[in-house]
């Protein structure tokens, strides 16, 4: 019998699920602990700002006052949005809703252990 009286081959599948747990929960926490340059966020964006303030001088010549408006509305829309995509990559932990797989890895660990506490209950034929 293996430990906490599973056979063997459950055990050790037990043994190598968690150590893939432990294997990935610290290369989470090393990414979460690495720190970020935010000089990189602040001139990108800054880059974005005067891009986005300089584009309608570069467009009223080929699109008039009726064109350039909408067509800068629309550019600075999409540059402004790659820029917030960009920042919350930075920073996945913050965005992501983690809580979730939280509770579904405990809910999972509950319902083996509750599984286990029902076999260890239940009547053997050995005895």
């Amino acid at each position: 019998e293996g430990g906490l009286g599973l056979d063997p081959i459950h055990s050790n599948e037990i043994f190598r699920s968690l150590t893939r747990l432990y294997d990935v929960l610290g290369a989470c926490e090393r990414i979460y602990k690495t720190p970020i340059y935010s000089g990189y966020t602040k001139f990108a964006g800054r880059c974005v700002s005067l891009w986005t303030n300089l584009l309608p001088l570069a467009l009223y010549p080929a699109l008039g006052p009726v064109g350039t408006i909408p067509a800068s509305v629309v550019v600075a829309l999409f540059l402004y949005g790659l820029e917030d995509i960009g920042t919350r990559i930075e920073q996945p932990f913050d965005s992501l809703p983690l809580w979730q797989y939280c509770d579904g890895i405990e809910g999972s660990c509950k319902q083996l252990l509750t599984q286990h506490t029902l076999l260890m209950q239940a009547p053997r034929g050995d005895q």
